[in-house]
């Protein structure tokens, strides 16, 4: 049996991406409800070029972070633990100050929420064998207060890498918005201090302690969570990390909703530009 080479089957000079695309469109699509098609080039989403640079950010970062307890003889908790807030806490301002950084300075994406959801996955897969290291022997962490670390750094690392997408999915020209950009910054670098900020200012009238705010920061939140490692963790300290995910699922409801809108007029502009 011969076949003929002009013929085109289901497979032929198609790109089984676009093929997978459209499958899934077809699966997940709703009755009486058009779904927007992304743009070419969106599918599959690629990580930033910070994610190729992380492991050794991660490498330098935790060299950087130890060094000052390297040259002690003997390691106890009086150094070890130390070492291990200084670690983590260089971690997540990669995650939540030079990450949010180096995509508000580059040029505008073809669908930044995604690579803002993929940038937040791509950085935090790796994390997580370093963090969970440390409930084994010799440091020997409390594994209850590992993981409301570990969940506090997951959330606020997927708050900011919402605001950053939302940002640059409400850019509508071509070209970079810096206002609107300068603004996503400065409200990623202010929850850095608002909580902390916020817990001086009550303590400096008497009225600090009543709400944990001087956890309520991607940094501040795991220094303190580590600053007790092996003691039960307060209820306080649960309900600040739940704040934070509640924060940062509203924000990336909003992200999904711009994006859903951007697509969707791209779709009905393409159409009327096909009509014409």
């Amino acid at each position: 049996m011969t076949l003929d080479p002009s013929s085109t089957g289901p497979g032929d000079g198609a790109d089984p991406l676009t093929d997978l695309g459209d499958s899934f469109e077809t699966a997940t699509s709703v009755p009486g409800i058009p779904s927007p098609r992304p743009a070419p080039g969106v599918w599959p989403p690629k990580p930033g070029i910070f994610a190729a640079v992380w492991p050794v950010y991660l490498l330098l970062g935790a060299f950087a972070a130890a060094s000052p307890f390297m040259s002690a003889r003997y390691v106890d908790d009086t150094i070890a633990l130390p070492a291990v807030r200084m670690i983590v806490a260089a971690f997540v301002v990669g995650l939540t100050v030079l990450l949010p950084l180096v995509r508000l300075s580059q040029s505008r994406s073809p669908d930044p929420v995604v690579e803002s959801a993929m940038d937040a996955f791509s950085l935090l897969l790796p994390v997580q064998p370093l963090i969970w290291f440390t409930v084994v022997r010799p440091i020997d962490l409390d594994p209850w207060r590992v993981l409301a670390t570990d969940l506090s750094m997951i959330g606020w690392t997927s708050l900011v890498a919402a605001i950053v997408g939302l940002t640059l999915a409400r850019e509508r020209s071509p070209k970079p918005d810096p206002v609107r950009r300068t603004l996503g910054m400065l409200l990623v670098l202010g929850l850095q201090g608002l909580g902390p900020g916020v817990a001086a200012i009550l303590w400096a009238f008497g009225a600090g302690g009543i709400v944990p705010f001087e956890e309520f920061g991607p940094v501040a939140s795991v220094v303190r969570l580590l600053g007790e490692p092996r003691s039960v963790v307060a209820l306080e300290s649960w309900t600040a990390t739940a704040a934070v995910w509640l924060l940062s699922i509203g924000v990336w409801w909003i992200a999904l909703a711009e994006r859903r809108k951007v697509l969707s007029c791209g779709e009905r502009a393409g159409g009327l530009a096909s009509g014409s």
